[in-house]
């Protein structure tokens, strides 16, 4: 094993044992691999590594060192692949950083003539019953993901107002990931 990927593997294992995470050593420590992925926040290509573990629940699961040391605390992840993993972690990593650097609201009033009605439009063209989980301005663009049923089968929606749209019904291995971080994941890889 390279001293890179002994310093990845020590790097999530600090981090996912603090007391502010887990506050125990994940088992089973692997490093899985590199992932060049382009980042908007900073606007630069950035390595992305993956590593695995076995939860203490004993389940698998995956985390990330670089740009921001992270894993998905979700029952299993096993049925993501990588790539869909690294892609929703950029979306997630963007969003991280956009709240920070205030660049990315989150928390904001309809009352901006840039948002008003926005939401009722994007329910318009779903065409269905759906719900309106997440919303985020980043600069002129707006961002949102709607969850609901099509034709009885559970689905997401994630939009943005720049004509980007992910559609992932239940059947969709990402399902389970936030759809409005693999979109933005991908918008980012463009």
């Amino acid at each position: 094993m390279s001293d890179r990927s002994v310093t990845i593997l020590s790097t999530f294992g600090d981090w996912y044992s603090s007391p502010s995470n887990q506050n125990k050593a994940p088992e089973n420590l692997k490093y899985i691999g590199i992932f060049n992925r382009k980042f908007m926040l900073p606007d630069s290509e950035i390595d992305v590594h993956l590593v695995s573990y076995t939860k203490s629940n004993g389940l698998y699961g995956r985390g990330f060192v670089n740009p921001i040391n992270w894993s998905f605390f979700v029952d299993d992840d096993s049925s993501f692949n990588d790539e869909d993993l690294v892609t929703a972690y950029c979306g997630w990593a963007f969003l991280y950083e956009g709240v920070i650097k205030k660049v990315v609201k989150s928390d904001f009033q309809d009352k901006d003539s840039s948002t008003k009605g926005i939401w009722e439009k994007i329910k318009q063209e779903l065409s269905t019953d759906f719900i309106l989980e997440k919303k985020y301005i980043v600069g002129d663009l707006i961002y949102a993901e709607f969850e609901g049923t099509v034709n009885g089968v559970k689905a997401k929606q994630a939009v943005g107002n720049d004509n980007s749209s992910l559609f992932l019904d239940e059947n969709d291995s990402r399902f389970n990931l936030p759809a409005l971080w693999s979109l933005l994941g991908e918008i980012q890889q463009k």
